[in-house]
C-alpha cells in the first residue's frame, strides 16, 4: 500500500519526502508559482509523512491532529467526513490543474508530477469509502 496521509494524499510520491534538496526546491517553486504559497522553503518543506511521527510539511493542517486524536487511520473513517478540516484537502488531478487557472495554462507534465500529483486524492478516497460500505459501488 502506498504511504497515504490521513486526508488521502499520496505521500509516497511527494517531493517533500526527498533527501535531494533540488527536488524540494522544485516543489517549493511550483507551490509558490501556482498556489501563491510563500512560507515554504526547501528546508522547512521536508516531510516524513504525517503518519510517520517525524517532520511534517504542513504544520497548519487541521485534519492530521483531528485524525490522530480520534484514532482514525484516515479521515474517511470519521462519521463527520467530509468536515471543513479535510474538505479543502480533497482534490482531483483536474481540480489541481483548474483551480489556479490561468496560472496553470502552461503547466508542464513535469511540474504537475513534481508539485501537484500527490494531492490527487479523490480516486483513493472514493475507493476507500466504497470498500468500507460508505458509498455504493456505482460510484466506482
Amino acid at each position: 500500500m502506498q504511504n497515504r496521509g490521513y486526508c488521502g494524499y499520496n505521500c509516497s510520491i511527494c517531493p517533500a519526502q526527498s533527501d535531494d534538496i533540488k527536488d524540494r526546491e522544485q516543489l517549493v517553486s511550483i507551490w509558490k508559482n501556482y498556489f501563491g504559497h510563500q512560507n515554504y522553503t526547501p528546508e522547512n518543506v521536508r516531510c516524513d509523512g504525517c503518519k510517520e511521527g517525524g517532520r511534517i510539511a504542513d504544520k497548519n493542517c487541521e485534519a492530521r491532529p483531528c485524525a490522530i486524536e480520534k484514532g482514525f487511520e484516515f479521515c474517511m473513517d470519521c462519521e463527520d467526513f467530509p468536515c471543513d478540516k479535510v474538505r479543502k484537502l480533497m482534490a482531483t488531478k483536474e481540480g489541481m490543474i483548474l483551480f489556479p487557472l490561468p496560472k496553470t495554462y502552461d503547466l508542464s507534465e513535469d511540474e504537475y508530477t513534481h508539485g501537484m500529483a500527490q494531492f490527487a486524492s479523490m480516486p483513493f478516497i472514493l475507493d476507500y469509502l466504497i470498500r468500507n460500505g460508505k458509498l455504493k459501488n456505482w460510484n466506482n
